[in-house]
């Protein structure tokens, strides 16, 4: 996960990194695009993914799909590196359009059979372009803090891009949480779920209350069987 930014250096010597939006980096394809390219051009925008729009939470193997994908050598790879990312994507930052029946099918088939730059570009377009909802990742990334830190304990309610992440109903243990009541302390019971930091990958908990909003845990109705437990990184 991570923004991808390109860096301008400013009169003062101030660099300022300034992201290329997704559009003008689609617009700049060409029929004469090497493997290597489009390769380039794909990891760009999925770098811009954070961790809780994803299947899989591993850095390591985010890092192993960047490094594949910058190397590409052949346009059928480019096919397998989009095949690949398609899996891992959630469905909660998806258009509507591409969950109509046959869409993503049609779409998987043309992966298998690239040929030429035209071909890549067209279906790196079609999903990165079209099917992914970028306004919905942008609001999985919001930490609510001025300095984007999770770990701030001036925040007690759940960041929105980590409450998009956490199960909802009545999965969890039962625990105690710290909550504000017209400015007065109390503990409350809730649940105690787990999601996943954007930036990091890393599994965050918090528990969800009886009023529906989502606070960081605090002392534990029973802490016998979590005592190895990890609470906010």
């Amino acid at each position: 996960g991570g923004h991808h930014k390109k860096k301008v250096v400013e009169g003062g010597g101030l660099e300022v990194e300034v992201e290329i939006p997704i559009e003008k980096l689609l617009a700049a394809a060409t029929p004469e695009d090497t493997p290597t390219v489009v390769g380039n051009r794909q990891v760009m925008i999925t770098d811009r993914l954070p961790f809780n729009v994803v299947m899989t939470g591993d850095d390591d193997l985010w890092e192993a799909y960047r490094q594949q994908t910058l190397r590409v050598t052949s346009f059928e790879a480019v096919g397998k590196q989009l095949l690949f990312l398609e899996e891992e994507i959630l469905p909660v930052v998806l258009r509507s359009e591409w969950k109509a029946p046959g869409v993503k099918e049609k779409w998987r088939e043309r992966c298998k059979h690239l040929a030429t730059a035209a071909d890549a570009n067209s279906v790196l377009d079609e999903y990165l372009g079209k099917a992914v909802d970028w306004t919905l990742v942008d609001k999985h990334w919001s930490l609510g803090t001025a300095d984007g830190r999770y770990d701030d304990d001036s925040a007690l309610i759940v960041p929105d891009g980590i409450e998009k992440c956490l199960p909802g109903g009545e999965e969890g243990m039962e625990v105690y949480a710290d909550c504000f009541d017209d400015e007065e302390e109390e503990k409350r019971v809730g649940r105690l779920i787990v999601g996943r930091h954007p930036k990091t990958g890393h599994k965050v908990w918090a528990v969800r209350v009886s009023d529906g909003s989502s606070v960081k845990p605090s002392i534990f109705a029973d802490r016998t069987d979590i005592t190895r437990l990890h609470v906010w990184r």
